[in-house]
């Protein structure tokens, strides 16, 4: 049994060291709800995705699980908002730039900018890391741009999977206000607007 056991934590540990990741999501963590949401959207087409709080392993030193992790990525994502960047993000940055970067030149690397930043976030980002400028980025405020499916395309080299269109995630997408149809209220003087607004909605 103590065999076995041992075997399978040498196991356990051989896998570990075998993950490779597709992408790593480098993230305020103030930015988890919008974040986690376009994960979601990138694991859902089969992108391996490096996310702190789905792959850090417990008891082990957190810091070095990142670092190492972000050695072995096809694509490092810089997601930002008007919350700027975190410390912890600020660290990853400048060890991906200044370690990483420079021996795999070939590792995919961007800004992807979140609903509702301003373009002053964007600039004061680039001017701290100035690498950072001379790549394209995905911008999720161009909702008719269909921004998701432009990040799944550029991390895979491929159309999305399954799907013609990837949209966006819900939270992520301003609804516009319909206004009442006339229709809404019965002749009896009924009033079915809020009715069928919960229909529009599905629900």
């Amino acid at each position: 049994w103590k065999s076995m056991q041992r075997r399978w934590r040498l196991l356990q540990v051989w896998r570990n060291k075998m993950e490779k990741y597709d992408v790593f999501i480098c993230h305020n963590s103030k930015d988890k709800p919008e974040v986690g949401k376009i994960k979601s959207s990138l694991q859902s087409q089969g992108i391996k995705t490096f996310y702190d709080e789905d792959n850090l392993i417990p008891f082990k030193e957190w810091e070095k699980q990142i670092l190492d992790s972000i050695s072995e990525v096809k694509a490092f994502l810089v997601f930002i908002s008007n919350n700027g960047t975190g410390k912890i993000q600020h660290k990853e940055i400048n060890f991906f730039l200044k370690k990483v970067l420079p021996k795999k030149p070939e590792i995919q690397t961007g800004l992807v900018i979140l609903m509702n930043t301003q373009e002053g976030m964007i600039d004061t980002v680039k001017n701290a890391f100035p690498k950072l400028q001379e790549y394209q980025y995905c911008d999720f405020r161009k909702e008719e741009s269909n921004p998701m499916n432009k990040l799944i395309s550029a991390i895979t080299g491929r159309d999305p999977e399954s799907q013609s269109i990837i949209t966006q995630p819900k939270s992520l997408t301003k609804t516009p206000q319909q206004p009442p149809h006339a229709d809404s209220i019965s002749s009896e003087g009924i009033d079915y607007r809020e009715l069928t607004e919960l229909l529009s909605e599905s629900k």
